[in-house]
């Protein structure tokens, strides 16, 4: 070859005008499957690639199985081995660029050509942009099949139907890189039967896959390059990127085959889908994107109906959270290696934008010391990494050519490191754009793709990668706290659960990894390893989540929604949280297809991250200042339910509700303009709960109106709200021990048409009863029967003690007594506009003990 040779793109096109994959040959060996593929650039060389594919993976004990498959014959065999051949002449073919790409042992179709000519033209985009290639995808390559006469009696009749696999598949075939991301999902299926895979393997992979001690076998692929395209791409014709990713899908799908695994699970992550030169195709991560997953899968279910399913576990993740679980896989983080440039050895080389952004993304989750040991230096105090540094956070337009996440997440990373007090070189130079650009970390790790291909069977186990393998703390026993125990018996797998009832003061925190709190457990900061029931359960589901709340109400509007949804829809649909229904324990009964009508409490919205996709927030009055001090306090946790809802969302409010910012479409509701709905249970202000539901089932999922309607006339009420008990003589009964505030009191009175007597008082929370002394003062058509602590101020308000229709007594079985001494006819309405706690467990416990007292049947 001579020194001066032109090998330009244009002259090499123009002298070598043609790649022709000519065919390829499967023998069995001893042990394995040998494949080799014939291929020619006319004028410049043959070549030839080569794979042997062992005939099944090697288990745990040293044996191995053979799965009977005649390798020349099996036609499902001969089509993959022929389509791997296809990825594999990229390789080959990218050395001239030839106009042709002729096909000499195969037949295609007009919509396969076009297939394969967006896999090669985008699998090299990379490659083109840094070689300076300005084409179409048209003008790159023309594939055209003129099969030899071997393979054309072979290919003589055309298939129209994809070839029928008549065998059974079960298991997980992992491809491992020897990086974190695989890690992760050899981590995550904790449990499943996982045979691990790699492509000729290094002492990285190996050392990853050892760990790797659940695991139930080890298949290895050995593929060998023809030395003629080393020495060419030595000698100066045109090198560079080609998609590897795509080789190990199409190889992958041969050992699946060979094995009988049905799972192929990818570990590529939504930051892939990120292009890297800005504007432009060119991403260095197609073939780990979502677009090529999805051609892939419907490239193979052309060829066969095999029960193999190809997808990335962690696309519904990114890098950021890959990274968070990563960094809790303790045992791993000495040998991982993703470092394109030393993993070959075994080394951290320290000096590229892959090792840089490693160190970054794991920066948020690891201390300096545990970077250090792992890497062996401070890569954000190199000065050669400037450059690279730019690059990643986005200061430059264009990414590095690494597979690294996208630069929002670089940048919120830095953010995030340089307020918990980092110094650094390279973080203290671009302080102002990391400032400015980065996001709230802790709100990037509760993001969820919902664009994915992972098998509803599976989602779980990602959803609950920050539980699996972890160590759990359990603050609080009550109700919830036992239900979370449950649910981590039943559907994760962390590594301990211990649970305290104490204080604060007598948690050890570096001992847990993940500490739930109950919520009616005072803690006035937000500390990322605190979590709740609500907060996992959102994570998983918030988008078919309707959330509800308000000061009253929200029990009611709850039912009324979920009977609504429930008979008008024509889905499954859950009621779950506050209402007495915790939603750890129906975690295993969401499908696809679920709705989940979900009332939520002050308490398990007061450090919430998490907005569900619907939020409604019925109201706001004085209410818990014995627990959040102020109203604004109050407001404020309950304002949670809508502050981090996104654009495709939507939030119902009341118009009393204070401005809260959302993303969602925000739609207000006045009480002074409803529709108009008959009703069972009684009060205008549930004529104000029905208007929510009658809103969002039409407008949000798209029920008939007249239907809702014929549900809400026929819905009953819920125990203790307005609850109609019975009636002896000329007198009526109502239980409304859900009242906890002045207005639900007043509410009961002008809701009971022939309302005379009414029982209120209770714990003393110190909220403001000016509103109820002022109702008082200019309603003396009623009695009204004062009792406990509450009961007692009221009472000594002002002239209130004097009214002569203003009574007091020390408890409910003497107010009871009173009521029915001083009533001959109307209604007794147990309300008591305060809290149950100070004598009774609950509301439900002190309606309980009214309707005994007065001793209705």
């Amino acid at each position: 070859m001579s020194d001066n040779k032109d090998l330009s793109f244009s002259k090499l096109r123009e002298e070598y005008s043609e790649f022709v994959y000519k065919g390829y040959s499967v023998n069995e060996i001893p042990g394995a499957f040998h494949v080799e593929y014939d291929m020619e650039i006319p004028g410049l060389s043959e070549f030839k690639a080569k794979w042997d594919f062992p005939f099944e993976a090697l288990s745990a004990d040293g044996s191995d199985k053979k799965r009977h498959i005649d390798a020349v014959n099996d036609e499902i065999f001969n089509e993959l081995v022929f389509a791997l051949g296809m990825v594999e002449c990229i390789s080959y073919y990218k050395i001239t660029c030839p106009k042709v790409f002729r096909i000499e042992c195969h037949k295609f179709n007009d919509k396969q050509i076009l297939w394969w000519r967006k896999l090669i033209y985008n699998g090299l985009g990379e490659f083109m942009y840094r070689n300076g290639i300005d084409v179409t995808e048209e003008e790159l390559v023309n594939i055209i099949c003129k099969p030899t006469q071997e393979y054309a009696l072979k290919s003589s009749e055309e298939k129209t139907e994809p070839l029928h696999d008549e065998c059974g598949y079960d298991g997980f075939l992992v491809p491992v890189g020897g990086g974190k991301d695989s890690v992760v999902s050899l981590e995550l299926l904790k449990g499943k039967d996982i045979v691990t895979y790699t492509v000729n393997g290094n002492a990285t992979t190996k050392a990853v896959i050892d760990i790797c001690t659940h695991k139930s076998g080890d298949y290895v692929a050995k593929r060998v390059l023809d030395k003629r395209m080393l020495d060419l791409n030595a000698a100066g014709y045109l090198n560079g990127h080609t998609p590897f990713s795509a080789i190990v899908a199409f190889s992958s799908v041969i050992t699946a085959y060979i094995t009988g695994r049905k799972y192929i699970v990818l570990s590529n992550e939504n930051s892939a889908n990120e292009t890297t030169v800005k504007d432009s195709f060119v991403n260095h991560q197609y073939s780990k994107s979502y677009e090529f997953e999805k051609d892939f899968e419907e490239y193979f279910k052309n060829i066969t109906d095999s029960d193999i399913h190809y997808f990335s576990m962690l696309r519904p993740l990114t890098e950021l959270q890959i990274a968070a679980l990563f960094a809790k896989d303790k045992e791993y983080h000495k040998v991982f290696r993703s470092c394109n440039v030393g993993s070959k050895q075994g080394i951290w080389c320290c000096d590229c934008p892959k090792c840089l952004f490693v160190y970054i993304i794991l920066s948020p989750f690891l201390s300096q010391k545990e970077l250090k040991d792992i890497f062996g230096e401070k890569l954000l105090d190199k000065e050669s990494l400037d450059k690279d540094f730019r690059e990643l956070v986005g200061i430059e337009e264009n990414k590095p050519f690494e597979c690294v996440g996208t630069r929002r997440e670089v940048v919120s990373c830095m953010k995030y490191c340089r307020k918990a007090g980092l110094k650094s070189l390279l973080t203290d130079r671009y302080a102002d754009y990391i400032d400015q650009n980065g996001e709230d970390l802790d709100l990037m790790l509760k993001e969820w793709n919902e664009i994915h291909n992972v098998p509803a069977e599976l989602e779980s186990a990602v959803k609950l990668g920050g539980i699996n393998g972890k160590r759990i703390l359990i603050w609080g026993y009550g109700r919830e706290g036992k239900s979370t125990e449950s649910f981590l018996k039943r559907c994760a797998a962390p590594v301990s659960v211990d649970i305290l009832e104490g204080s604060r003061e007598e948690i050890d925190e570096d001992k847990y990894d993940l500490i739930f709190k109950s919520p009616g457990i005072r803690m006035d900061d937000d500390d990322p390893k605190y979590t709740s029931q609500t907060e996992v359960f959102l994570e998983a589901y918030r988008d078919r989540v309707i959330g509800i709340t308000g000061t009253k109400g929200k029990s009611t509007t709850s039912t009324l929604m979920y009977e609504v949804l429930s008979k008008c829809t024509g889905r499954p649909v859950l009621l779950l949280g506050n209402i007495g229904r915790p939603c750890l324990d129906h975690y295993d009964e969401v499908t696809d297809d679920t709705l989940i009508v979900y009332e939520m409490s002050c308490h398990q919205l007061a450090h919430l991250k998490v907005s569900p996709h619907v939020a409604v927030f019925l109201n706001l009055y004085e209410e818990h200042l014995d627990y959040y001090d102020t109203l604004d306090r109050y407001f404020t946790a309950k304002s949670h339910i809508a502050t981090t809802q996104r654009s495709e969302d939507f939030f119902y409010v009341g118009s009393n509700v204070p401005h809260i910012d959302t993303a969602a479409a925000v739609k207000v509701i006045d009480p002074a303009n409803i529709g108009d709905y008959e009703l069972l249970i009684r009060g205008e202000h549930n004529k104000f709960n029905a208007e929510f539901v009658f809103r969002i089932a039409t407008e949000v999922y798209g029920c008939e109106p007249d239907k809702v309607k014929e549900v809400l006339a026929s819905t009953k009420g819920l125990s203790h709200r307005l609850e109609y008990v019975g009636r002896r003589k000329d007198v009526s009964y109502y239980d409304d021990s859900i009242s906890t505030i002045p207005e639900a009191a007043i509410s009961a009175l002008s809701s009971i048409g022939d309302a005379s007597t009414i029982l209120i008082g209770g714990m003393d929370r110190g909220i403001d009863y000016d509103k109820l002394t002022d109702y008082i003062e200019k309603h003396p058509e009623y009695n009204y029967i004062c009792m406990y602590a509450s009961g007692k101020r009221i009472y000594d308000t002002g002239v209130i003690s004097s009214l002569p229709y203003v009574y007091y007594e020390e408890d409910l079985e003497a107010a009871v007594k009173k009521a029915e001494e001083i009533t001959s006819k109307g209604a007794i309405i147990l309300s008591p506009a305060a809290a149950s706690y100070d004598h009774f467990k609950n509301f439900e416990e002190r309606g309980d003990c009214f309707k005994k007292l007065i001793m209705i049947p």
